[in-house]
């Protein structure tokens, strides 16, 4: 983390020095035109230093949704892979998209009771955000029950008894941690 911190300062300080040789170059000399190409590279470089593995994947997967956006399983893939590296908002919004597409379309290979259950680990892992006041953490656990719930059910329609105890046992969970909450 301190080496993340220490190459986010030098970003910054880098930002700096290209935003003052900026207003310089429209002004100046090609030595002032020179110093912001090579400031421009070396930001560049650190930044991509800095990209992470989950980035990366993120962004590959991006790439592919862009060009076929009603792949749902591009979408779920990318919702797990933002979901393991903690961007829940995302692994939300990627498992809405999945429900979106499954929903309408029968012949999805990413099954509802997965999807239900990747959004239920989504809000769940919201509702543990320390940022969050008492209300909202209530409402996406709420959420997150009710999500769990369905994929129970469609477990259990398709005779998937893991799926359906593993679902039952997160709303037994959320149920502890809503009580506690409650005291």
């Amino acid at each position: 983390m301190k080496l993340e911190s220490q190459a986010k300062a030098v970003q910054l300080d880098l930002i700096k020095q290209v935003l003052v040789l900026n207003k310089r170059s429209f002004l100046g000399s090609m030595e002032t035109r020179r110093k912001l190409i090579i400031l421009a590279a070396a930001l560049v470089s650190l930044w991509i230093a800095t990209i992470t593995p989950e980035l990366l994947g993120t962004f590959r997967l991006t790439l592919s949704i862009w060009h076929d956006r009603g792949n749902e399983v591009l979408y779920y893939q990318r919702g797990q892979l933002r979901q393991m590296h903690g961007n829940h908002k995302g692994a939300l919004k990627d498992f809405d998209r999945v429900l979106r597409i499954a929903i309408h379309d029968q012949s999805s290979s990413i099954s509802l009771a997965s999807s239900y259950f990747g959004r239920g680990q989504a809000y769940y892992l919201l509702a543990g955000s320390p940022l969050l006041n008492r209300k909202k953490v209530e409402e996406y656990y709420i959420l997150a029950i009710s999500d769990y719930r369905t994929a129970a059910e469609l477990s259990r329609e398709s005779d998937n008894l893991s799926s359906e105890n593993l679902a039952k046992q997160k709303i037994e969970i959320i149920q502890s941690a809503l009580l506690e909450l409650e005291n």
